[in-house]
């Protein structure tokens, strides 16, 4: 994971090792208090602007899309259900949110939408 300048130049990076194993992120997600939000296999982590992890997800799943709502709760496309999972913004599972054909998918947001389910 890389943290860059505008122009490219890099601040920092940091390797992603989880559960003592190297992994790859699969979808990643920006809160607006500058934390990062990343899918790694069977979890998610949230790092903070510095690169260092600071939390986790309280349920496992396979992350195929992130994003956050105005009041930065966490919605996590799960690749092995069909369904949304809907976290607080400290990353405690809400409720899981049923997808409309079956399948999850990449999720984004409207910047200055509501969501109806909230």
């Amino acid at each position: 994971m890389y943290k860059c300048m505008r122009a490219g130049t890099p601040l920092w990076s940091r390797r992603l090792i989880h559960v003592g194993k190297e992994k790859y992120p699969r979808a990643v997600c920006l809160k607006r208090q500058e934390q990062i939000i990343v899918g790694i296999f069977t979890d998610v982590v949230i790092y903070s602007q510095d690169g260092i992890q600071v939390g986790t997800l309280d349920k496992k799943l396979s992350p195929y899309g992130i994003c956050v709502d105005l009041e930065d709760n966490i919605l996590v496309a799960d690749d092995m259900q069909p369904k949304i999972m809907l976290f607080n913004r400290s990353g405690t599972f809400i409720r899981e949110l049923v997808s409309i054909d079956g399948k999850p998918g990449s999720i984004t947001l409207p910047k200055r939408k509501a969501l109806p389910w909230l």
